[in-house]
């Protein structure tokens, strides 16, 4: 009894962490939703390169696309095929971070953030991808990683 106790005050405390985390959430896939179409409703141009996003061994079932807009230095990736990230009382919560890849490593550039809508998954990159190899992602701790610190979930290369 006092065992179960003890778990159900992690869980109350847990809850207002957990409205914030998803009202913030909420508010980023908005954001990223509406520069992701902005980004498709302008006219294609010499600027804007569409690329594949595909799933690893870890998560073939992942699938999307990066548009990148060179003359803007930035990049709307939208994926599907992510599972939720939940977390419980006795697991944290994790995020799925997103790596550039190039010649020094990967360098961690942002968060992939769900729809409520529709379970996709966006994000918008703001940088020179012409320097770098690929994206990919990984799920990481909340608060993300200096490196990454699980498989790669989904890749995208950047040369044509």
């Amino acid at each position: 009894p006092q065992h179960a106790e003890t778990q159900m005050e992690r869980v109350r405390r847990a809850l207002p962490r957990r409205r914030v985390y998803a009202i913030a959430t909420s508010v980023i896939a908005v954001a990223a939703t509406i520069v992701a179409i902005v980004a498709l409703l302008r006219p294609a141009g010499e600027s804007t390169t569409a690329y594949t996003v595909v799933g690893t061994t870890s998560a073939p079932g992942v699938q999307g696309t990066l548009t990148y807009d060179s003359s803007a230095q930035q990049a709307v990736m939208t994926v599907t095929g992510l599972p939720a990230l939940t977390a419980t009382a006795d697991t944290p919560p994790r995020v799925y971070e997103v790596w550039l890849v190039g010649g020094n490593g990967a360098s961690g550039v942002a968060f992939l953030t769900e729809s409520p809508l529709n379970h996709s998954w966006s994000t918008v990159i703001h940088t020179d991808l012409s320097q770098y190899t690929a994206v990919a992602a990984t799920a990481e701790p909340y608060g993300g990683s200096l490196q990454p610190t699980s498989p790669q979930l989904l890749s995208v290369q950047l040369t044509r």
